[in-house]
């Protein structure tokens, strides 16, 4: 079920319409449930909003409105103005993206278009699909974040992988590109993002058959694939495939996964791409490789963060939490793309909460680590 609210108080007596009152509330709540402190209501985003276009709000996912209306003041006046159901019986993970008087939701089998003012069904368009074996093991529900919204034009993905866009006004399907790898057990469970003119998403299911994990880059204007980042070393001329030891990376051979399967961040200033990236497989403690002879191998580049080139998706940095991980501790929290100052520094950083408990921040026109800050004890 989705609901609407809105601001009974300040919002409505300065003459909003209510539709209009109903997205400040909207925008309210998705900054206020994410835990984010209130230190980045201090830095700007790149350029202004013209609404909620996708997770976090921006490319950045600051999760920072500049709306105003709604305030320490007023929020104790806010209100059920109406709520909808989705026609699904699966959960919902994600928010809606917000253009004008519109909302988008994701729903299992497509998305869901709804009056912002009165909550009705503007569209609701099923997207016909072939499941594949990652649909089969991937639950019924609708992927995590929010569709983007770019220009007159909608996207988000299916479980199958299927990544597809509708025209906004009127639900009307686009394209659909099927992107996973044939034989394997890939999905979609969360939402793309948009990446300075593309469309990026990280397929899922790394657990089922060691798919290698992958964020792929695809044309909004046709759906083209036009780059991809393999998260497993695919060749002996990478970096990371000496990291795989003493058996090379190999789904064939059960050895893989590291799937980038939450959404990411975009930062237009260097225009970088970052994603969290999932644990190796198999498990340290069930890796026919080791079986506890010697160290674990890196196996980079899983149980990380990653910052690619946007233009072609190349490797600029990476930035691993832990190497060789057999606890499943992926790395799966959405990066904040932010300009702080650090020991009286001005820098472009990216904020990366790990799942070990550690706020880490990586410059992002160096690439390098800059500090870390411990979020809970010992």
């Amino acid at each position: 079920m989705l609901i609407g609210l809105y601001a009974a108080s300040r919002a409505l007596r300065l003459g909003k319409p209510p539709a209009q009152a109903l997205l400040l509330a909207l925008a309210l709540l998705l900054t206020s449930t994410l835990g984010v402190s209130g230190a980045l209501a201090q830095v700007e985003p790149s350029a202004a909003a013209s609404g909620w276009l996708q997770h976090g709000g921006h490319p950045e996912a600051q999760r920072y409105s500049e709306l105003d209306q709604i305030h320490r003041g007023n929020v104790a006046d806010i209100r059920l103005a109406w709520s909808a159901e989705l026609g699904h019986g699966g959960s919902v993970q994600g928010s809606p993206a917000v253009a004008n008087d519109l909302l988008v939701v994701s729903i299992p089998d497509g998305l869901l278009a709804l009056d912002a003012a009165t909550g009705a069904i503007r569209w609701r368009t099923v997207v016909a699909s072939t499941p594949g074996p990652g649909a089969s093991v991937l639950p019924s529900r609708a992927p995590r974040g929010s569709p983007v919204i770019r220009g007159d034009r909608v996207f988000s993905v299916l479980r199958e992988p299927t990544v597809f866009a509708l025209d906004l006004a009127t639900g009307a399907l686009l394209w659909q590109t099927d992107v996973g790898i044939k034989g394997l057990a890939e999905g979609f469970s969360s939402n793309p993002i948009d990446a300075g003119g593309l469309i990026v998403v990280g397929p899922t299911n790394a657990d089922f058959g060691a798919a290698p994990g992958r964020i792929i880059a695809l044309d909004p204007d046709d759906g083209a694939v036009r780059w991809t980042f393999y998260v497993v070393p695919q060749s002996a001329d990478d970096p990371g495939w000496s990291t795989w030891s003493p058996t090379a990376p190999d789904w064939r051979w059960g050895i893989g996964g590291a799937s980038a399967w939450n959404l990411g961040a975009f930062d237009p200033i260097t225009n970088t791409v970052v994603y969290g990236t999932g644990q190796p497989k198999p498990t340290e403690r069930l890796d026919p490789r080791r079986r506890d002879e010697g160290p674990a191998s890196a196996d980079w580049y899983s149980s990380g963060f990653v910052g690619l080139d946007a233009a072609d998706g190349t490797l600029r940095w990476f930035h691993q939490v832990i190497p060789g991980d057999e606890w499943e501790y992926d790395q799966h929290t959405v990066p904040i793309i932010a300009d702080l100052e650090v020991a009286g520094e001005q820098r472009r950083v990216a904020m990366l909460s790990t799942t070990t408990g550690f706020l880490v921040l990586i410059d992002l026109h160096e690439g390098r680590f800059v500090t870390a800050h411990q979020l809970a004890p010992e």
